[in-house]
């Protein structure tokens, strides 16, 4: 018998249940297609049982986050394995991709120093499983901090923005709810242009990054 897809259109993750066609030993086919995230447990155990024309990966986005546009500045960031983005002092530039907000099992990420722009975007408060450090200081990012951000509540520690001159406007209540767990490394004010209404002249002075 044998259970054939390949050479289609076909998108999003592999099925779990596709794992319960334990009889299947032979030609099972997803190859060359569009599938996306993580190849489920059940389908591994059956890639191991089957004894040939086993074709789950080949050619296709499997082992990728679904949605998530390469971009070379962040290697690996799609990866569905990645739990890590610590990328400080590297010379990135340009504006923070909003795919990044996809990477939903990221608990860490560091992106000090960058040379980033733009302003921060509001799809990096879906990355709800961070808990170690948001850090984005000392980048040239622009405009208010979205409320978006207080979502990122296991955060225990290492909450920074701080040297941005021209992040502005107030900061949310949705975020500041967040001071008392992330104490530790709480950096948000100083070398911004937070507490002042966004759209005035900004002083481009130097600051000290304190």
């Amino acid at each position: 018998s044998s259970f054939r897809l390949s050479y289609n259109s076909i998108s999003s993750v592999v099925p779990t249940e596709l794992g319960a066609l334990t009889s299947m030993t032979e030609n099972f086919d997803l190859s060359t297609n569009d599938f996306c995230g993580a190849l489920p447990t059940q389908m591994q155990a059956l890639s191991s049982a089957s004894s040939s024309g086993v074709l789950l990966t080949s050619d296709t986005s499997i082992g990728t986050v679904c949605g998530w546009i390469e971009d070379t500045r962040f290697p690996s960031a799609g990866d569905t394995s990645t739990t890590v983005l610590d990328l400080r002092g590297q010379q990135l530039g340009g504006t923070i991709p909003t795919e990044l907000g996809l990477l939903v099992k990221v608990s860490r990420l560091d992106f000090t120093e960058c040379l980033l722009s733009g302003s921060v975007p509001t799809e990096l408060g879906a990355l709800v499983e961070l808990a170690a450090a948001f850090i984005l200081g000392k980048n040239e990012l622009s405009s208010s901090m979205p409320t978006e951000l207080g979502k990122l509540r296991k955060l225990t520690k290492d909450f920074q923005l701080y040297s941005n001159r021209r992040l502005c406007g107030s900061i949310p209540t949705e975020i500041q709810a967040l001071s008392s767990s992330a104490a530790l490394g709480w950096r948000l004010v100083s070398g911004t242009s937070i507490g002042t209404t966004c759209g005035l002249p900004n002083d481009d002075g130097d600051d000290n990054g304190s």
